[in-house]
């Protein structure tokens, strides 16, 4: 007789497959609609819109809000919860783009579109289970949180609540400065529309690789904040940016802050636009001030010290991303692990949820600080890529878009530096870029980015597909055998 052993502790761990509720994508266009779902083994088709899906689950859409509501409406079930296209960050339009599979019929973009986000969804639970924040008790309600969260990186925002906003200063003067120093991404708003003619270029470093980077980068801890009172109250100086950095501790800037004439700077004044309402921000950490203040001047600062710094909550649920995929190898070749990656850093640059009865999300320092290392962090590879004609329409996560006129030269150059500076491009754009008859660099010599980590890089920038898919569809076997599947594929 052969027996196997046990911990009593681990013997009533259910499988994650059996603790999350099926996820679908719902494509709708003029011609019908295209419902799959993995998990729930859906697949239907029909014309108009739908008028009735599989409950007890979500759907991803591609449709605008007022259709979406409009189909939600039509069925008139409150177990249907239908998700917005970009509920994973990247949209269902730039999953298909990152993968070359923009041209496949909608049936079949549906299927694709359905395996990709149910390995995303899976292997999102597994890492909130391998970094052991929660309870075993408490568990199925985390996960269930999740699914029901406004995106997913908001899901892993409400997940790492306590964490963030154990200790969180409640000065007002430091609150208020914190609030107006909240803001993720750096985007050109009258630059957002790409019109005939023109090219949507996204091209980004590895998502992973790049939220690694980001969340390694310190945060404010929790305690109680100082007021610096400094010599001049009119205006920083140098010789005050010296001393306040000296402190080596978190500090934060509220100021008015004016634009130097002679030496305004495009990019650095998608900086100074807030993520909410408002004109202006105003307030900015040490860091970004650093950055900005050859174009501004920052007149009647009030000047906050923190007492210390600590590790991001973010960079914990990074490490169980890389320990649910198995190898770390295997993580960072893997798209999904990346979406997820993205996700995680994306999440960590949110606010949190409105405390009850109150309307406004709770902003943290922590998130004030990585949206400040991501902006810092994508300034080199903007301005690179600027200096080829590209227009800039936005930055976030690492992930950079810029839209060109339909030159094969220009789109091609700037395509082969953003390679030089660590930067892929998507598969779809790699493909229209051969199509112009451009060549694209895949080099490995000439990568600019971790020579160990230039798998995913180089099978996207080379359009390898199926390369590609054979090892991210390891996230849809058991984790205890995904190193071993990686590996056979290389013998």
């Amino acid at each position: 007789m052969n027996l196997r052993l046990t911990d009593l502790d681990q013997d009533d761990v259910t499988p994650i497959e059996m603790m999350r509720d099926p996820i679908g994508v719902l494509l709708i266009d003029d011609k019908g609609w295209s419902a799959v779902s993995v998990k729930a083994g859906v697949s239907e088709t029909g014309t108009g819109t739908p008028s009735d899906l599989a409950g007890g689950m979500s759907w991803v859409t591609n449709c605008a809000y007022e259709t979406m509501r409009a189909v939600s409406m039509a069925i008139g079930r409150s177990d249907v919860r239908l998700k917005t296209s970009d509920w994973f960050k990247p949209d269902l339009a730039e999953m298909l783009d990152d993968w070359g599979a923009d041209r496949y019929p909608r049936t079949q973009r549906a299927e694709f579109l359905a395996r990709l986000t149910d390995r995303v969804m899976r292997l999102s639970f597994e890492t909130i289970r391998a970094h052991g924040a929660t309870s075993a008790a408490r568990e199925q309600a985390v996960l269930s949180q999740i699914e029901r969260s406004a995106s997913l990186a908001t899901g892993f925002r409400t997940t790492l609540a306590t964490q963030m906003e154990k200790g969180a200063p409640t000065d007002r003067k430091v609150v208020a400065a914190t609030v107006g120093a909240m803001k993720f991404g750096a985007f050109a708003p009258e630059e957002a529309s790409v019109s005939d003619g023109e090219v949507l270029m996204r091209l980004r470093p590895p998502r992973l690789s790049y939220a690694e980077m980001v969340l390694s980068k310190r945060v404010p801890a929790a305690g109680k904040w100082q007021q610096a009172h400094l010599e001049s109250k009119d205006l920083i100086t140098d010789q005050m940016l010296s001393a306040l950095k000296a402190l080596d501790r978190p500090v934060l800037i509220s100021a008015r802050i004016v634009p130097i004439r002679g030496a305004e700077d495009p990019i650095l004044a998608t900086w100074t636009t807030p993520s909410g309402p408002g004109y202006v921000r105003k307030a900015f950490p040490l860091e970004e001030v650093e950055v900005l203040f050859g174009s501004y001047r920052f007149h009647d600062p009030l000047v906050m010290v923190g007492p210390a710094w600590k590790e991001p909550a973010g960079k914990g649920l990074l490490d169980a991303l890389v320990s649910a995929c198995g190898a770390a190898e295997l993580a960072h070749a893997s798209w999904s692990a990346g979406v997820v990656a993205e996700n995680v850093l994306c999440g960590m640059m949110r606010l949190g949820r409105a405390p009850k009865g109150g309307n406004e999300g709770v902003t943290v320092p922590e998130s004030v600080w990585i949206g400040a290392h991501d902006r810092i962090a994508m300034l080199p590879m903007i301005r690179a890529l600027s200096g080829f004609g590209l227009t800039l329409v936005g930055g976030y996560a690492g992930g950079v878009r810029f839209k060109a006129p339909e030159d094969p030269e220009m789109i091609s150059s700037a395509a082969n530096a953003a390679w030089e500076l660590g930067m892929h491009a998507q598969m779809g754009l790699a493909r229209r870029i051969r199509e112009m008859g451009s060549s694209l660099n895949a080099d490995r010599g000439l990568y600019g980015g971790a020579p160990e980590r230039i798998l995913l890089p180089l099978l996207m920038q080379t359009g390898r597909t199926g390369q590609l898919w054979k090892i991210d569809e390891i996230i849809e076997t058991d984790p205890e055998g995904r190193p071993a599947a990686f590996l056979a594929l290389f013998s």
